[in-house]
């Protein structure tokens, strides 16, 4: 194989990766050695997520196939791709700058936006879905358990009431 149809199967692979993925953030890599990165792909793995080193001219020209022209294609570039819906590969990413301070987030896209570095920290802020799902369940169920309270409440006084009559007639002797 010539380095031409290398470089073309290359960039078919990324526009199919790119369609594929979820969300991605380009990143520079520049600084992690080899056991930083293998660190950072085993947990990008574990999120659902995956990591990928390509030359910025293969990049662009599959993110063009796709009208996606980020402008921070300079210098070296690392591919995260997120694979699963939701957005566990941008936060461990994140996570793993928190600690070692690399890489640098450049440009990110999720859910069909593109994101500066502080968008995608942000989005990175955000809980899981599971969790946005339960609020808003409990956020729904809310008003409806205290709609039942009110209708269940007078039969609850009605019933303090009549126990508090039979425990004082019950003290003074008298039977009901």
């Amino acid at each position: 194989m010539d380095n031409l149809s290398a470089k073309k199967t290359t960039v078919e692979n990324l526009e199919k990766a790119f369609k594929e993925a979820k969300s991605f953030v380009l990143a520079d890599y520049q600084g992690l050695n080899a056991g930083k990165v293998g660190q950072l792909r085993r947990e990008l793995r574990q999120a659902g997520g995956s990591f990928f080193v390509a030359k910025n001219t293969l990049i662009k020209r599959a993110l063009n196939r796709l009208k996606i022209e980020p402008e921070v294609l300079n210098g070296p570039t690392a591919i995260i791709f997120g694979e699963s819906e939701d957005i566990n590969p941008i936060k461990a990413l994140l996570k793993f700058v928190k600690e070692e301070k690399l890489p640098t987030v450049k440009y990110g896209y999720f859910d069909g936006q593109s994101l500066n570095p502080g968008e995608v920290v942000q989005v990175a802020a955000l809980p899981s879905r599971e969790v946005l799902i339960s609020r808003l369940l409990g956020m729904l169920l809310s008003p409806l358990a205290r709609l039942s309270n009110i209708f269940i409440s007078p039969e609850r006084k009605l019933v303090c009431v009549l126990n508090e009559i039979a425990k004082t007639k019950l003290k003074g002797g008298e039977m009901i």
